[in-house]
């Protein structure tokens, strides 16, 4: 018995010194997730720059160095359930190509970000991971903000050498601040961020909230979340908005299970002072001043199924659906399902037309079917069930996750897939065994 004991407390001593071995800052990790995040295949700056491919291949080679070292040194041990799930979709991409007879280099981008998020769910921790996403969040989401309300007036006549004048691809035209973009109209208000849409923007900053209100181990830092509900207000985005009210209000009202019950109350209590506080600041403005009027005014307009917004979203769902039941199993590949049929289907099929495909489900199974898709929502599932909530919780965390990602695709999106992988990281990349069996 008194063995027995041992055994378990130099197991409980080991663990807490792994946990903090892997909380140690390394600023090389908050540089390749912040570059992971700047590079996204969703950003100004990387569709601005032209050798956008080869700055995320680099950090692909990275990553893929660091972990290659880690594994010889055998300081890390392959997760044998990623390894086998990576596996199936690395076959199912190249089933896909291969009854489709579609090479696109569309394929070696998604496999590029399968590859780069099961290799760095292995190298970060996942409470490591989320505490250095929310912080480079945080970072962003103060400077978007500051810019775009305080020091876009100075910024408008500075030097376009410091600060470039560009247009996007439908013709509007930005300011790059650096960490984040303006779009260079009169009393336009929408934050972008380093985003090519707002409501790409709200995705990221939703994920963000997310990760400090469920998955921390300490309780969420009131400030953190004002600002990301700020940010995420400034957005302009409905999908933002309902995505945020429902991860906002499940944590007010559903009991976390790691605090004591008085001590959820007290957090309770304050995060609706808060939430009434910034719907009373969004009300006001939206009362007494035009700009804000109109701009929460434009939004709110979206919810119509008549407004163009909408009926994209829902046309690009009924057209997802209706090609992908003709090959449910390994879909119909990139250039017939993200062009081709699913392009002609969206455009004529419905009463409103489209060429825009905005959910990535449906995009995902156009191009891969059933299979490759399902592994993606089990990930997701896997992911979500990570956090520190109990099952209703969970629930609702999952939908509002299914809401913003649905809002624009992002099948090509590097960091969709590494979330994906830290639905079954180990939550310490360290080879326990080993460092038991050598007595610590």
């Amino acid at each position: 018995m008194s063995r027995f004991n041992d055994d378990r407390c130099e197991i409980m001593i080991t663990q807490k010194v792994l946990t903090k071995n892997f909380q140690k800052p390394n600023i090389l990790w908050s540089i390749l997730i912040f570059a992971l995040i700047f590079y996204n295949n969703e950003t100004f700056p990387s569709i601005n720059q032209r050798g956008r491919i080869e700055t995320v291949l680099l950090l692909t080679l990275i990553i893929g160095g660091l972990f290659l070292l880690k594994i010889f040194s055998k300081k890390i041990r392959i997760n044998q359930q990623g390894l086998l799930i990576i596996a199936l979709m690395f076959c199912s991409v190249f089933i896909t190509m291969l009854f489709n007879q579609d090479y696109t280099g569309g394929y070696f981008k998604i496999l590029l970000g399968l590859l780069l998020g099961f290799m760095l769910a292995h190298l970060v921790a996942i409470d490591d991971f989320i505490n250095r996403y929310i912080n480079i969040m945080l970072i962003l989401a103060i400077y978007s903000l500051a810019v775009l309300y305080a020091i876009i007036p100075i910024v408008s006549y500075l030097p376009e050498a410091i600060f470039p004048r560009f247009y996007n691809s439908a013709g509007v035209p930005f300011i790059s601040a650096g960490l984040t973009y303006v779009v260079n109209l009169e009393n336009y208000y929408r934050n972008f961020g380093i985003f090519r849409e707002s409501g790409v923007y709200q995705i990221f900053l939703n994920l963000a909230l997310m990760f400090e209100l469920f998955y921390k181990e300490s309780k969420p830092n009131a400030k953190t979340v004002m600002i990301l509900c700020t940010a995420i207000i400034s957005t302009f985005s409905i999908p933002g908005y309902i995505a945020g009210a429902i991860l906002f209000l499940t944590y007010v009202f559903m009991q976390v299970k790691t605090y004591e019950f008085g001590r959820a109350n007290r957090s309770k209590t304050m995060f609706v002072t808060l939430l009434i506080l910034l719907l009373a600041t969004a009300f006001i403005g939206y009362m007494t001043n035009d700009t804000v009027y109109r701009n929460f005014s434009a939004t709110f307009d979206k919810l119509s199924p008549h407004h163009s917004s909408m009926a994209t979203r829902i046309t690009a769902i009924m057209a997802s659906l209706l090609v992908w039941s003709e090959r449910p199993i390994f879909g119909h590949g990139i250039t017939i399902g993200l062009g081709g049929r699913g392009l002609l289907v969206m455009q004529e099929a419905f009463a409103f037309s489209t060429r825009h495909n905005t959910t990535t489900i449906g995009s995902l199974l156009l191009v891969f079917g059933v299979v490759f898709t399902g592994m993606c929502i089990y990930l997701l599932y896997k992911f979500i069930n990570r956090s520190r909530q109990r099952g209703p919780a969970k629930v609702f965390m999952f939908l509002a996750v299914m809401l913003i990602i649905n809002n624009n695709s992002l099948i090509y999106n590097e960091l969709f897939y590494t979330i994906l992988f830290y639905g079954i990281s180990p939550r310490f990349p360290i080879k326990f065994s080993r460092v038991l069996e050598n007595g610590g």
